[in-house]
């Protein structure tokens, strides 16, 4: 399942049917790429997509019912694209606080519902600058008791 908020269902299929052809999804859009081609790439019969403003926490779980009703026994892996634009329909102190609410509901999720979920997220460029310098990752972040702050593994570029 694929849950976006950036891209319309044409848009997403697009960029799939271009990374499949091995072209881009403006190819795809302007009709670049052979319809036969773009068709046979795009034979997902097992994607299901939530998008614009279906794509919320609340319409997750109905979703993976409806995948699990179509496809027994199959396993369900929701990506969500991304992160910090997906609403909970909460209203929060700050940013931060209703990205970790999301966060924490997809957490619980998919633990619940036994899926496997894929937070797609973006970074500042001043914050992957200090992972790169091995700062410490969530040293503003509260820390569960009896845990800190873990520095970064990520290499010096």
């Amino acid at each position: 399942m694929y849950v976006t908020i950036e891209l319309d269902e044409v848009e997403a299929a697009s960029r799939m049917a271009g990374q499949a052809c091995g072209g881009s999804w403006e190819d795809v859009m302007r009709g670049r790429v052979d319809r036969w081609r773009m068709e046979d790439a795009i034979e997902l019969p097992r994607l299901f997509m939530l998008e614009g403003e279906r794509a919320t926490l609340d319409n997750i779980a109905p979703t993976v019912a409806a995948a699990r009703m179509e496809f027994p026994g199959e396993p369900v892996l929701v990506v969500v694209d991304y992160l910090q634009i997906l609403g909970d329909g909460t209203v929060a102190d700050s940013e931060r606080t209703r990205i970790a609410t999301v966060i924490e509901r997809l957490r619980r999720l998919a633990k619940d519902l036994g899926v496997v979920v894929l937070d797609l997220s973006q970074t500042s460029r001043a914050a992957a600058k200090s992972l790169r310098d091995g700062d410490l990752v969530g040293a503003d972040t509260p820390q569960p008791r009896g845990r800190s702050p873990r520095r970064s593994s990520a290499p010096a570029t």
